[in-house]
């Protein structure tokens, strides 16, 4: 994963990916680290028992991410600008975050004042959904860039 860092830096730094997608991985690698460290800090203050459920739900957003919802937004190569871009607009990730904090919201102020438990593992467990969503967007744009840049060295296409 850190070469396809390196490469993707390298594209970025000679122009040939569009910035609106450099913007987007690097969003998307920061909120899926922010959404690592709220589900790390929830473990702490509220134990660790819902570790088991939360890497499940881990398990099972990294596939929604890297397959589904990466395949939303098609990532290619401008062959008139002759840069790598994706559309400019990411109404999927805009939608979830918003979703997502009504929902926070929803189960901190009714929800957890009935049900504390609960609230506090369906929080956790949609917390570990949304980190691996997240995660598997990212790992995925990292491996298509990538892989764009490898089929257009081969092609001699970038020097």
């Amino acid at each position: 994963m850190i070469s396809e860092i390196i490469t993707v830096n390298q594209l970025h730094k000679n122009g040939r990916i569009h910035k609106t997608l450099t913007l987007r991985i690097i969003t998307i690698g920061v909120v899926s680290l922010v959404f690592l460290g709220m589900l790390i800090s929830g473990f702490i203050v509220n134990g660790i028992s819902f570790i088991g459920a939360s890497i499940i739900f881990v398990l099972i957003g990294f596939p929604l991410g890297f397959y589904v919802f990466s395949k939303i937004f098609k990532i290619k190569w401008d062959r008139e600008k002759r840069i790598i871009k994706v559309r400019k607009f990411d109404p999927v990730g805009i939608l979830t975050l918003a979703l997502y904090g009504i929902f926070r919201w929803y189960l901190g102020t009714v929800l957890g004042y009935f049900y504390h438990e609960d609230a506090i593992f369906i929080s956790s467990v949609s917390l570990a959904l949304l980190f691996g969503i997240t995660l598997g967007r990212f790992v995925s744009m990292m491996m298509i860039v990538n892989k764009i840049h490898d089929d257009l060295m081969h092609a001699k296409l970038l020097k």
